[in-house]
């Protein structure tokens, strides 16, 4: 607490932080429908009334601990990516590829709560969501191509995001290690030309 007894500014970020992780704890342990606010604020160590305090509802924390989880994955992999380019590979198809393999692989450490979130037992405001976030990876992918925004490059972008999204479901229903390499050993060679058209 600062100086005036009032909760700072960080430990409210960090509160909101803990909230949502022991949020997208409970949906992965008992779904949307099954989990309860209660049960989130019990795993989070706060009251209801804080938690409603950060969050309107149960939907709009599942949304956010959703967001949570895709910024988690953009990190990955513009870290990736990063790397790559620091290891002297500026090719974008090179790039495209090592991003998209750390992404599935991201998707299948994380498959419990992957299986919560694209499943049906999910808020209707989870849509919304997800289409701002698909057009925020096809404008990633468009400028990790270098390709100028014209609808002929968004409409091959949106395409390959959707089939890298599509790899993903499969990914989360795999049942090994070994089936996931094989998978997205399949899948890159389509992906690639997607891009190449």
């Amino acid at each position: 607490m600062g100086a005036s007894g009032q909760r700072t500014w960080g430990s409210s970020v960090q509160r909101r932080r803990d909230i949502v992780d022991a949020a997208a704890r409970t949906f992965e342990a008992d779904g949307y429908q099954g989990a309860s606010i209660g049960d989130v604020a019990v795993r989070a160590g706060v009251s209801t009334g804080s938690l409603y305090h950060h969050f309107g509802g149960k939907a709009d924390l599942f949304v956010a601990a959703w967001e949570s989880h895709q910024d988690r994955y953009e990190e990955r992999v513009a870290d990736a990516v990063r790397g790559a380019r620091r290891s002297g590979d500026p090719d974008p198809l090179a790039l495209l590829e090592v991003g998209t393999r750390v992404y599935l692989r991201t998707v299948w450490e994380h498959r419990g709560i992957e299986a919560v979130y694209r499943g049906i037992d999910v808020p209707a405001e989870l849509a919304t969501a997800q289409r701002r976030r698909t057009q925020r990876w096809v404008w990633r992918n468009l400028t990790l191509l270098g390709w100028p925004e014209s609808a002929a490059n968004d409409l091959r972008v949106a395409i390959l995001t959707a089939a890298i999204g599509e790899v993903a479901e499969r990914v989360v229903a795999c049942g090994s290690d070994a089936e996931v390499e094989t998978l997205v050993d399949v899948a890159m060679p389509v992906l690639v030309a997607i891009v190449r058209g």
